[in-house]
């Protein structure tokens, strides 16, 4: 198929839809979790979704090692990423367990500004940002808004004085996704670090198989996955719907977008997740914002889109760089 036939209006085709795919499946991550919290503890949750995940890629990574395209030098670079993404999963789907969906999208949208400072702390060339006044204009607001989502919230300021057990709930789920957010930007380091020129494909296989054994460890050791013997079988079947639906086909998703069009777009795109996974909890589980909640939820998203915004000028001034992968924290 030629180039002009794959595209529509000036727009790649393919790369639209795969983009449009991404965001679909990763909007309906929180919707999924928030469901099976009534089946399963949030480390054995984890540990199934991941698995029915890993069994997707399985093929693919099996043809990659056996055609020698997967040294196992890899699999000894991947272990400090897949440690950080194990423990940041854990928090993520735990959070959920704490706050609804909606809170929850909008406050790990201030992942974005995590995952710009920590490198800024690590990689020389990240520094150029600390002389941007749009990133920090962005992570102001996207502090500030995450500090509005939660105060703006019915009853929490009154609550917070008296720290009653609605807020104690809410302060936790909050804590939760802070930690998640920060282990993100570690995952992200970690990844530059040690798998720079990887395929992004063979990289996230390894490292979600990688993944799957810490998961696997971590609900074994504080969860009960032998209650999955007790479930109905229809959720079994939902679990595995989630984790080939918001792991394994998003990933597939996503990877086709930045090959073909680059990481800016769909970056960008992706900051639209948080208002479509409340329009989702809006019909589903009801979940209602205030206009300060939605406000403050717009300005966080704007913060993140400033912060990703100055950090495109300062790394196209520098020149082009590739990472072994790269993207949004989604589970």
């Amino acid at each position: 198929m030629s180039a002009q036939s794959r595209r529509l209006g000036g727009l790649d085709g393919l790369a639209t839809t795969a983009l449009i795919g991404t965001l679909l499946c990763w909007s309906s991550t929180p919707i999924w979790i928030k469901h099976f919290t009534g089946y399963f503890d949030p480390f054995s949750q984890n540990l199934f979704r991941y698995t029915f995940a890993i069994l997707f890629w399985l093929p693919f990574l099996m043809f990659r090692q056996l055609t020698g395209r997967v040294p196992w030098s890899l699999w000894r670079s991947a272990l400090p990423s897949a440690m950080a993404n194990t423990v940041m999963q854990t928090f993520w789907a735990w959070s959920l367990y704490y706050l609804d969906p909606g809170v929850m999208a909008l406050l790990a949208r201030t992942g974005v500004i995590w995952s710009i400072l920590l490198p800024m702390a690590v990689f020389a060339d990240e520094r150029l940002l600390a002389r941007s006044k749009r990133f920090w204009c962005g992570l102001s607001c996207g502090l500030g808004g995450a500090v509005g989502v939660l105060a703006f919230k019915p009853g929490f300021v009154a609550g917070l004085v008296g720290l009653d057990a609605g807020v104690r709930v809410t302060l936790i789920g909050a804590a939760m996704v802070t930690t998640a957010t920060a282990l993100w930007s570690v995952y992200a380091v970690t990844v530059r670090l040690r798998m720079q020129g990887t395929d992004p494909r063979t990289a996230f296989a390894v490292i979600a198989m990688e993944t799957t054994v810490g998961l696997a460890v971590i609900a074994c050791l504080f969860g009960r996955p032998a209650v999955v013997a007790t479930v109905p079988f229809r959720v079994i079947v939902l679990v595995a719907l989630s984790g080939w639906i918001c792991i394994a086909l998003a990933h597939v998703c996503y990877y086709t977008a930045i090959q073909r069009i680059g990481v800016a777009v769909p970056t960008a795109v992706l900051q639209l997740t948080p208002f479509a996974v409340l329009t989702l909890s809006y019909f589903i589980y009801h979940e209602r914002f205030t206009t300060g909640q939605l406000c403050s939820g717009v300005v966080v998203v704007f913060g993140a889109g400033m912060a990703l915004w100055a950090q495109e000028r300062v790394r196209s001034r520098a020149g082009p760089r590739e990472d072994a992968a790269s993207g949004d924290p989604e589970p």
